[in-house]
């Protein structure tokens, strides 16, 4: 029998709750739309945030050694040459090496010479150094002091302010977007939990008599308040936060696969894993929920019937004994939520 109970009420939770619940989502959908907008809004926020401090980094601040071509005209002139980054159909070149905290200017090479430096200061190389010249085999550079440094990675320069600036709006937009999102969701949420919670009142009222003889009344308040308190997560949070999380790992994996495809083909491999462990924790974490949530309204029936029934107790001088009783049921609950919060500390991470 009680196999059978827990069959339907499984299904019962896999199917016709669910399906009600969302019902009362219908009167809201505009905002609720709205908040999937903001919620993509935040999402492309989130993946832009590291692509700008990536760039930063490769381009403005490691991106010192990018060869520059010599051209007719720009806005750097240096050492009597118009230089640029844009180096297509370029045949005359120069390159900044950084050796030992100082850097050093090589110019006039020809293409193949600008790779081959290129490509030997990726990573540790032999020099010889002197006073004001660094020698790489056959390639000879000056050393640059800060003014003309300064002059050379002016380009690097007004590009770190233009990222930082552009970073800064996007932090902007996304507080915004975060505070309109959490507002929106907060107040809907909000509204639903004090539709059902009066609908729940008024549906014990109309009850009959005989329901309140066979349940207690702190299972009825555990009802009325904690379980419906408990709806609000869903409406304000969860379901906002799944979409928001499944459009977030749809737009990382886009962005992992067009950096580095085998790299990121390899990260994937770990996604089976991912998704047993989900499936694992999922089952056990909606045991342990149910069973926080029956402690909880056998501890609120408890104290409903002892406050109410008080000066019987105290007549009889069972204070100890009751005592005791609600010691040994707040220690149920406790372990319940350890059990909760030890499974939680093993999958999170």
């Amino acid at each position: 029998m009680a196999k059978i109970m827990t069959e339907k009420n499984e299904a019962i939770y896999s199917g016709s709750i669910v399906k009600r619940l969302l019902t009362y989502v219908q009167p809201y959908i505009k905002q609720m739309i709205l908040s999937v907008v903001l919620v993509l809004l935040i999402t492309v926020f989130e993946l832009v945030k590291p692509i700008l401090i990536g760039d930063a980094i490769d381009i403005y601040i490691e991106g010192y050694n990018t060869p520059y071509s010599v051209v007719e005209e720009s806005d750097l002139y240096f050492e009597g040459q118009y230089l640029s980054k844009e180096t297509e159909n370029a045949t005359s070149f120069s390159q900044l090496v950084l050796y030992n905290e100082d850097y050093y200017y090589f110019k006039n090479l020809s293409k193949e010479e600008s790779n081959t430096l290129y490509e030997m200061t990726q990573d540790t190389f032999e020099a010889t150094v002197t006073s004001t010249t660094l020698v790489i085999d056959e390639f000879i550079g000056t050393k640059v002091n800060s003014e003309q440094l300064e002059v050379l990675r002016k380009d690097d320069i007004n590009g770190m302010i233009k990222t930082g600036i552009i970073y800064i709006v996007v932090l902007i937009l996304n507080l915004i977007c975060s505070f309109s999102q959490t507002w929106v969701l907060q107040l809907t949420g909000q509204n639903i939990i004090y539709k059902i919670r009066n609908e729940l009142f008024h549906h014990i009222h109309s009850l009959p008599l005989r329901y309140f003889d066979i349940n207690p009344v702190g299972k009825i308040v555990t009802r009325v308040t904690n379980d419906v308190e408990g709806l609000h997560e869903m409406y304000a949070n969860i379901i906002v936060r799944l979409f928001q999380s499944t459009v977030k790992i749809i737009g990382l994996a886009i962005v992992m696969l067009s950096i580095n495809l085998q790299l990121a083909l390899y990260s994937f491999i770990l996604l089976p894993v991912i998704g047993g462990l989900t499936y694992i924790n999922n089952k056990l974490s909606r045991k342990l929920h149910r069973e926080i949530r029956n402690k909880v309204s056998s501890l609120n029936t408890f104290l409903s019937e002892n406050i109410s029934g008080m000066k019987i107790i105290q007549i009889f001088a069972n204070e100890n004994l009751k005592y005791k009783e609600f010691t040994n049921r707040t220690h149920e609950l406790y372990k319940a939520n350890f059990k909760q919060i030890s499974l939680f500390s093993f999958f999170r991470p």
